[in-house]
């Protein structure tokens, strides 16, 4: 039996719908996973903009079947989401908006 949640966070949906930085969050997701395949342990580690993750390798019957992701959190000091606050600001065209998904996506 396996689940498949495609649900982002409300900041990853929003900072996804740019190009340029949804390519950030591949690159970091395929960076983390053949990080991981080579360790074979859990992986914690900072995407991109600054929210924390976690992947793991699943196996069945000894055999690679998938990754298991977890995260976009983060870690509630003001430095943590100032950076991200900072780190996101080129990719909304609508600085107002990045406002409003500040406090709608829990940043602060």
């Amino acid at each position: 039996m396996s689940f498949l949640s495609t649900q982002k966070s409300k900041f990853c949906n929003e900072i996804g719908k740019n190009k340029k930085s949804y390519q950030h969050c591949l690159d970091c997701d395929y960076k983390a996973m053949e990080h991981v395949k080579e360790s074979g342990e859990l992986y914690i580690y900072k995407c991109h903009f600054g929210l924390n993750e976690a992947i793991m390798l699943l196996y069945s019957y000894g055999v690679l079947t998938g990754y298991l992701m977890m995260g976009q959190a983060v870690i509630g000091t003001y430095r943590n989401y100032s950076e991200i606050i900072e780190k996101s600001k080129e990719y909304f065209d609508d600085q107002e908006k990045l406002k409003i998904c500040d406090q709608d996506c829990n940043l602060k």
